[in-house]
């Protein structure tokens, strides 16, 4: 990346709040790539990566207008490895060339990428810093509850899918509480700021 411009990751199991914590930073001047917007755009009708995931899954997968339904094709990914990896060698190369590419475009010298499977697609690799969001198991899931998310086998599958998140939080270079108030995140992020924008 261009010496002046400091690209910094953001991960975190499901649940742990990951978007609070990326807005937070986009409030104090960042510039935020969400990996998961950018997977909703890569699955929209007359994509390649449409094309392929459709012949890889077939119409189960698809809403009557021809969409793909996110939580038909979640169902079937996450109830085995091998065909969430199918999933995911369609998927993830798009995703992370998209993501360098508005990487490099992006013109505030903070550019975050919210992101997570940062660690799980290597993309950790990428970055010049990396930001875990922690949060209690039980948060997570009450959060995710709350949000009409799946059911809770359904968002355990998802956990057992994604790498530990104490791991993530071992590798990576600074750590963010989200189990408290939004006002304590908050300060928790300014704190990051300033000794992120110190690296510039």
């Amino acid at each position: 990346m261009n010496p002046k411009k400091l690209l910094v990751g953001i991960t975190g199991g499901i649940g742990s709040g990951k978007s609070s914590v990326a807005a937070a930073f986009a409030e104090l001047g960042a510039t935020i790539i969400d990996a998961d917007s950018i997977a909703h755009e890569i699955l929209a009708p007359g994509t390649p990566a449409y094309r392929r995931i459709t012949r890889a899954f077939g119409g189960k997968i698809l809403n009557p207008d021809m969409t793909i339904s996110r939580r038909a094709l979640a169902q079937i990914v996450f109830a085995g490895p091998a065909k969430r990896k199918l999933l995911e060698r369609i998927t993830h190369p798009v995703i992370i060339s998209r993501i360098l590419s508005m990487a490099r475009k992006a013109g505030a010298a903070m550019v975050m990428v919210d992101a997570p499977l940062l660690y799980e697609t290597r993309l950790d690799r990428r970055m010049d810093k990396v930001i875990a969001v922690w949060c209690p198991l039980k948060i997570r899931i009450k959060r995710l509850s709350r949000a009409g998310a799946p059911s809770g086998k359904e968002i355990r599958s998802r956990i057992k899918a994604q790498m530990p998140l104490r791991e993530k939080i071992k590798r990576a270079d600074m750590v963010i509480n989200n189990a408290h108030s939004r006002s304590r995140m908050r300060k928790d992020v300014k704190r990051a700021w300033w000794d992120l924008t110190n690296n510039i």
